[in-house]
């Protein structure tokens, strides 16, 4: 079972095929955090079913519709999708285009191209991890003002303030 994990789930690095020991050895933590991963949504949610959801989260009035029906004709279902829509789309278009952007223009090698992008997916999940534990903190009002404000908040911000054309 083990050796078909490695072969054929994504895992096709086996002592066999490389000698590389670290890349060996990085299949192996893989496998065992998927298997972790494995274990532990089935004891959190072994009892969970549609039935003890429903339960524990009755409908607020009694509807004939379906629940995605009443779901879709919410206004704040709606308006929540567009921002996704275009906050997600954003954020992915800019993921990508930074390493053509590094390649083209300042001609930076594939793999530190690649590394600036891996550093904003990182600055986006530490931020958002953190931010999860702060905006409790201080208060989701002050917390909105203060991310949404326009002061800049790294050095490139700055930089673009501190240009006399930009002004």
């Amino acid at each position: 079972m083990v050796r078909f994990l490695l072969h054929y789930g994504g895992f096709r690095v086996s002592s066999k095929e490389t000698k590389n020991k670290s890349a060996d050895a990085l299949s192996k933590i893989q496998l065992g955090a998927a298997f972790l991963e494995l274990v532990t949504s089935l004891a959190a949610f072994w009892q969970a079913s549609s039935a003890v959801y429903r339960e524990s989260n009755p409908r607020q009035a009694v509807a004939k519709e379906s629940r995605l029906r009443e779901s879709l004709s919410s206004r704040t279902t709606w308006v929540t999708s567009l921002f996704l829509l275009g906050y997600v789309g954003a954020e992915v278009a800019l993921g990508g285009w930074i390493v053509t952007f590094m390649i083209r223009e300042r001609s930076g090698e594939a793999f530190a191209s690649g590394m600036v992008a891996t550093g904003f997916w990182m600055g986006i999940t530490v931020g958002r991890v953190v931010l999860g534990f702060v905006t409790p903190r201080i208060g989701e009002k002050f917390a909105i003002t203060v991310n949404a404000s326009p002061v800049p908040s790294s050095s490139g911000g700055a930089e673009l303030l501190s240009r006399s054309t930009f002004l």
